[in-house]
């Protein structure tokens, strides 16, 4: 047994296929969110030419279930849980697996996941009663989280109405 080779003579066409650039962005439909909280992430992959293929959604580097190879549509793949567990913050990222034609990309963003008897931002109020009432649990300094306030007029602080569940804006 020897070496062999081939040789090629005559016109020889090579062809190089250039794959596209992508980018990955990723949104939140609620961010903070509550323990067991339904939240919907959107990743959008953009490039010159529409991308295909799948994306796979990770929360702090584990992928969330039920969101592994979600198909893009018209540049979006969609996952929705209610799975996350309580990390303050956590990272959701997106990542675009790339196709024959296109590179695959990578997006990520920040995610509250609160804990709804916690008091992320120290002043009094419940994140669930916070959040429930449209205040920010991340701002010590909103209107509806100070404890001895009375939005409503009612007489009632909001501690109190937090403890008798009610709303302190009606």
């Amino acid at each position: 047994g020897g070496d062999s080779a081939a040789v090629i003579s005559g016109d020889v066409t090579v062809n190089v296929q250039n794959q596209y650039a992508t980018t990955t962005t990723v949104t939140s439909s609620a961010n903070p969110v509550l323990v067991g909280g339904s939240v919907t992430f959107n990743a959008t992959v953009t490039a010159a030419v529409a991308p295909a293929g799948t994306v796979t959604f990770r929360y702090n580097g584990a992928d969330i279930a039920g969101c592994v190879n979600r198909p893009l549509t018209g540049g979006v793949a969609t996952c929705t849980t209610t799975g996350l567990a309580a990390g303050t913050p956590g990272t959701v990222t997106a990542v675009y697996s790339g196709s024959a034609t296109h590179l695959g990309s990578t997006g990520s963003l920040t995610q509250w996941v609160l804990d709804p008897n916690g008091d992320q931002d120290g002043d009094g109020v419940p994140n669930g009663v916070e959040m429930r009432n449209g205040s920010d649990p991340l701002d010590p300094n909103s209107p509806e989280a100070n404890p001895t306030a009375d939005p409503d007029g009612d007489g009632v602080s909001n501690a109190w109405e937090s403890i008798l569940g009610y709303d302190p804006n009606v």
